[in-house]
């Protein structure tokens, strides 16, 4: 046998092995660049999109809007939990990679005071963000909606129509809308079966076609919630809003009794009252929590020192 040749043999087994060890060690570290790049990319771009809502969350207006352009394609991720006294609202963010794919979200912003009405992920190169104050019956919050794709509001009610919410075009008929467009028809209890959405404004329920999914609404504000938040967002951060409402109530009922005189004991009960009977566990119960929001709207206009 030539020993050469098993040198020379060796040797290329030894450079073959050597080569793909250097080869691999380079891969994983522009990998691992890549990475640590994506990720820091996604904290600056969840940053971002939440100090955004900070501004459109501050309750500054009544009704505002808000476009927001990405340089390539990007992934909102919303997320609601009912935990804890007011529960929490988690949002995160990334754009398409170096693949042209989306990596999972690993960076998350958590807020206490924010409701962020969406699907669980809307993706595209702009972002719609629209805001209204909710009162229920004093001031609640700020409701938030985002979305990217365009609504046709098919025979909607004089103040939807008047809204300010960019790309929501307005029709008399549903042929006058885009075929890419969501639809959302306006009604009484008839539906249209060819819209993606029906709003029966009767019974102030809107139901989801695609998804099979029916949930009620109170006023204008919860009524854009219901429109373009999947159901399961919208019920979460319903009764968010209702956990902080009751301990609204619970603050009024404590300056109520400082006060003293008219503005006293009695109007205090009726607030600690209102705050225990309002948490809900679905929005089907919140035409029952609507009606005793009136009943403490139309006592706090008869007092002389009102409350709001």
């Amino acid at each position: 046998m030539n020993k050469r040749a098993i040198e020379f043999s060796f040797a290329w087994l030894f450079a073959m092995i050597a080569g793909a060890a250097i080869l691999f060690i380079s891969i994983y570290a522009v990998v691992g660049v890549i990475n640590s790049g994506e990720r820091r990319a996604e904290a600056e771009l969840t940053s971002e999109i939440a100090i955004l809502l900070d501004p459109m969350g501050a309750g500054i207006e009544d009704e505002s809007s808000l476009n927001v352009s990405f340089p390539t394609e990007t992934r909102i991720f919303n997320s609601c939990r009912t935990e804890g006294n007011f529960g929490e609202q988690r949002i995160s963010a990334n754009s398409a990679g170096i693949s042209g794919g989306f990596r999972e979200p690993e960076i998350e912003k958590i807020s206490y005071d924010k409701y962020l009405f969406s699907d669980s992920v809307e993706q595209g190169e702009r972002l719609h963000l629209f805001v209204k104050s909710f009162e229920m019956p004093f001031e609640v919050g700020s409701l938030i909606y985002a979305y990217t794709e365009e609504y046709c509001f098919v025979n909607p009610p004089q103040s939807v129509e008047e809204s300010r919410a960019e790309r929501v075009v307005v029709a008399s008929q549903m042929s006058e809308c885009n075929r890419e467009s969501i639809k959302v028809c306006f009604s009484g209890n008839v539906f249209d079966s060819g819209c993606d959405i029906n709003v029966d404004t009767s019974s102030e329920r809107v139901t989801h076609n695609l998804k099979g999914k029916t949930v009620s609404y109170y006023g204008d504000a919860l009524l854009y919630g219901a429109i373009f938040a999947e159901p399961e967002i919208y019920e979460c951060q319903v009764q968010r809003l209702m956990k902080r409402a009751g301990e609204l109530a619970q603050l009024y009922a404590a300056k109520s009794e400082i006060f003293g005189g008219s503005c006293g004991a009695e109007f205090a009960e009726e607030l600690r009252i209102y705050a225990a009977e309002i948490q809900l566990e679905n929005s089907g119960e919140i035409e029952q929590i609507a009606l005793k929001s009136e009943d403490l709207r139309r006592t706090n206009e008869r007092l002389s020192c009102k409350f709001f």
